[in-house]
C-alpha cells in the first residue's frame, strides 16, 4: 500500500514537471516569434557576419584595363608608337558584410595597353631660328603651337602671314623679305598669346585697344581690307606691338607688348614726331655731354704730361 502510494506520488511529480516544460516552451515560442517580428532574421544573419568580418564573392571572370597614353612632347606630333601590349587578368566581385560595400578581389592583374602619342608641333627651322631678331622674348621649340612656311594664301590671298585659332597654326609667307619675316612671325605669336594667355579677359587693355583703333585714321587704313569680324582688339594689339611707337600706344599696351616681345627689335613703321623729337633731342644731348667728357679728360691728361715735363726739365 505504502509502495502504491510513493509510485503515485512520483507519476504526480512527472506530471508536474511535464505540465512546466509544455509551459515554458509555449512561453519561450511567444517570446521568439514577438523578438524575430521586432528585429529581422537577415539583420541577425547580417550581424553575424559582419562581426566575424565575411565576405561573399562571384565566381571568377576575366577583365581589361583602360588603355593609357603617354604624351610626349619631345616626338613629333602625329607619331604613335605601342610601349606595351594589354593582357587579360582574373577577378571575383567580393561583397564585404563589415564595409557594406562591393570590392574587386584580383587574382591576376590586367595589364594595359600603353601607347606614347608625340605632342611636338613641328616649326620650320629657319623660322624657329628668326625667333629671337624677331623680338620673341620666349622659346618658342616646346611651345604647342606650328609654325612653317606657306607660298600662298587660298582664302586673304594679300595677307603675309596668318594665324590659325583652330590648327594653333603660324604661317608665314616665304616670299616676303627677312626683315618684313620677322613683324610677321612677331605679329602672328602676338596672336597665339592672346588666345592662350585669354587677354581679350582683360577689359582695361580691350577698351585701350579699341580706343587707340577709333582714334587712329592710319590704322584703320592698314586694316581695311579686314572683315567686321576680323577687326578685333587682337589685331590692334598685333598691330600696335610691332608697327606704331610708343607716342602712339598707352603705357599699360606698352607692358603688356614688352611682356611678350623686344619692341626694341623693331622699327615702327609709325612714328609720333613729337615724341621723335623729344627722343631724339635726348640722344644728341647724351652724344654733347658724352664727347664734352671725353675732351674734358683729354685736356686733363695733356696738362699733366706738360706738366711732368716741365717738372724733368727743371
Amino acid at each position: 500500500m505504502k509502495l502504491f502510494k510513493k509510485h503515485e506520488l512520483t507519476q504526480k511529480k512527472h506530471k508536474i514537471s511535464f505540465k512546466k516544460i509544455v509551459s515554458l516552451v509555449i512561453v519561450l515560442f511567444i517570446a521568439s516569434n514577438i523578438f524575430f517580428d521586432a528585429i529581422p532574421v537577415r539583420w541577425l544573419y547580417h550581424g553575424y557576419k559582419s562581426l566575424f568580418n565575411a565576405v561573399s564573392c562571384s565566381d571568377e571572370e576575366q577583365y581589361y584595363v583602360n588603355e593609357q597614353v603617354i604624351y610626349d612632347s619631345d616626338v613629333l606630333e602625329g607619331n604613335i608608337t605601342r610601349v606595351q601590349d594589354k593582357a587579360l587578368g582574373t577577378r571575383q566581385v567580393c561583397w564585404s558584410y563589415r564595409e557594406k560595400k562591393n570590392f574587386d578581389k584580383v587574382i591576376k592583374p590586367a595589364t594595359p595597353s600603353i601607347i606614347r602619342v608625340g605632342t611636338k608641333k613641328f616649326k620650320e627651322p629657319e623660322l624657329l631660328a628668326l625667333t629671337q631678331s624677331a623680338g620673341i622674348r620666349q622659346p618658342l621649340d616646346k611651345e604647342p603651337v606650328t609654325i612653317y612656311y606657306v607660298d600662298n594664301y587660298t582664302d586673304f590671298v594679300w595677307a603675309s602671314g596668318q594665324y590659325s585659332f583652330a590648327k594653333k597654326a603660324i604661317t608665314v609667307k616665304r616670299s616676303a623679305r627677312l626683315e618684313e619675316q620677322k613683324t610677321i612671325l612677331a605679329h602672328e605669336y602676338l596672336h597665339y598669346v592672346w588666345y592662350r594667355d585669354d587677354l581679350e579677359k582683360d577689359t582695361r587693355l580691350t577698351s585701350e585697344l579699341t580706343n587707340f583703333y577709333n582714334n587712329n585714321p592710319d590704322l584703320k587704313e592698314r586694316m581695311a581690307k579686314y572683315t567686321p569680324e576680323m577687326t578685333k582688339p587682337t589685331e590692334f594689339f598685333s598691330y600696335g606691338c610691332t608697327e606704331w611707337s610708343d607716342g602712339y600706344l598707352t603705357p599699360y599696351i606698352v607692358e603688356k607688348c614688352n611682356k611678350y616681345i623686344d619692341r626694341s627689335k623693331h622699327q615702327p613703321f609709325w612714328i609720333d614726331t613729337k615724341k621723335w623729337q623729344e627722343v631724339e633731342s635726348r640722344r644728341q644731348e647724351a652724344e654733347l655731354d658724352r664727347k664734352f667728357k671725353q675732351l674734358r679728360e683729354e685736356f686733363i691728361r695733356q696738362e699733366a704730361e706738360r706738366e711732368k715735363l716741365w717738372q724733368e726739365d727743371l
